[in-house]
């Protein structure tokens, strides 16, 4: 796969509701990582730092 070109035109995008989005612009490294701990165990609804809109 290294090298090649990854196609994405036929990828379904699916956003949580509600989403989560980040409080300040300081820590966003840590919202990241947490974030995508979350999405790693399916479990986006117990989202520890987040402001849900």
């Amino acid at each position: 796969m290294k090298g090649r070109d990854l196609d994405t035109a036929n990828w379904c995008l699916h956003y949580p509701d509600p989403f989560p989005q980040q409080e300040s612009g300081d820590d966003c490294a840590i919202f990241t990582c947490k974030y995508m701990e979350c999405l790693a165990h399916r479990d986006t609804q117990g989202f520890p730092f987040t402001q849900y809109t």
